[in-house]
């Protein structure tokens, strides 16, 4: 996932095609009404640790709803494959310790530092543009972000939001 702004050559959405128009309107619904989670996960690790690994139904809830609201239609997780990562995280007792890169991303040492991007690297790079994904950034605008050397790029049309799903497709 790559997340950037478009930059001012990408601001005329005539341009793009219909997989990049869907993926801009998804990432515009996203910034509306799917990010409260990222917001409370970095600024309020701890509590959400917490109360998510205080019981496993808490635990359920919080992972099923995102798993089943962040796939797409044609790729819905089965329910096994939901309660196969529930139980992981569950056993492994992770889910609180895999929230906390939340705060260094998201929270206040982010907004302290003014940017949490690690600024623009020569280094060459590739993207991959899943139109299913949850923050489906077109390739134009990681092009024209200037953060990279980005050599090459692929969209792909069919892919789940997460993968092990994903894998069972043709």
């Amino acid at each position: 996932m790559w997340i950037t702004n478009p930059s001012k050559e990408d601001q005329d959405r005539s341009k793009f095609d219909g997989p990049d128009q869907e993926s801009i309107d998804s990432i515009e619904d996203n910034k509306k009404w799917g990010f409260a989670y990222n917001h409370e996960h970095a600024t309020k690790t701890s509590t959400i640790a917490i109360v998510v690994s205080s019981n496993p139904i808490s635990l359920l809830a919080w992972i099923g709803e995102k798993m089943l609201v962040w796939s797409h239609s044609a790729t819905t997780p089965a329910l096994d494959l939901i309660l196969a990562n529930v139980t992981l995280y569950w056993i492994t007792k992770s889910y609180p310790t895999g929230l906390y890169h939340y705060r260094t991303s998201n929270g206040k040492s982010a907004i302290t530092r003014g940017n949490n991007k690690p600024g623009k690297t020569s280094k060459p790079a590739g993207y991959s543009h899943f139109v299913n994904e949850l923050i489906p950034t077109p390739i134009s605008w990681v092009k024209n972000s200037g953060d990279a050397n980005l050599v090459w790029s692929k969209r792909h049309e069919r892919v789940s939001t997460f993968p092990l799903d994903g894998m069972t497709q043709s």
